[in-house]
């Protein structure tokens, strides 16, 4: 087993399904302007870098002029629909709590004001210590420099920490860092898109990280 004192996780598609709650308000912003609504699969396979740059992957291109507009439309309607089907992946919880004697951070592009309101309504806000979101604040993944302001702010040696994600982005996040990586197959992400990205560790259940830490 591989001795850490710091896990960095993701949110959207690690800790937690957000697929539905996210693809809702994406459609409800489509509608705003007049846009068919896309798949949740579709909308899914955009997640991670960010709102900005999901709805400019979302909108045809007639509309991207109104890109402001749109992410305006998607914050209000996504944060007063944070967790309405959003839920932990199976085993986060107690994985958490297992790990309670280590450090824990959240790195996301996902903005901040929504993380601890979605921890909150989950019940593990108090098992993570940390949180960094993509609004402004940090440069977002898959920069190098919110890793290492996590490693300073914990006192935390490069060697003995782990980025645990569910896209390339995690894992290249994790390498510029460099610090250990682990992809995780049941969120956004194709599980081979993620082994072509060569992380450290490769886990198909939460859990698992149980097995491979300590």
């Amino acid at each position: 087993m591989k001795e850490v004192d710091l896990f960095i996780f993701d949110l959207d598609g690690t800790l937690i399904d957000s697929t539905r709650d996210i693809a809702d308000a994406v459609n409800f912003t489509l509608q705003h302007l007049g846009e068919p609504p896309l798949t949740e699969e579709i909308i899914g396979n955009h997640v991670g870098d960010g709102v900005l740059n999901l709805l400019r992957k979302c909108l045809s291109e007639r509309y991207q002029e109104r890109i402001q507009e749109a992410v305006s439309v998607f914050r209000k309607r996504y944060g007063e629909h944070l967790t309405e089907h959003t839920s932990l992946y199976p085993g986060v919880e107690e994985t958490l709590q297992h790990f309670t004697g280590k450090r824990s951070a959240i790195l996301t592009n996902k903005p901040e004001r929504y993380i601890d309101p979605i921890l909150k309504n989950l019940g593990i806000r108090h098992l993570i210590d940390y949180k960094l979101g993509g609004d402004g604040k940090v440069v977002p993944k898959p920069a190098v420099k919110p890793v290492r302001e996590l490693l300073k702010y914990f006192g935390v040696e490069a060697g003995r920490a782990v980025m645990v994600g569910d896209s390339v982005v995690d894992v290249e996040t994790g390498k510029l860092g460099g610090i250990l990586t682990c992809a995780v197959t049941f969120g956004f992400r194709p599980r081979a898109e993620l082994e072509a990205a060569n992380p450290d560790f490769l886990i198909d259940r939460f859990d698992e990280l149980t097995e491979i830490f300590c």
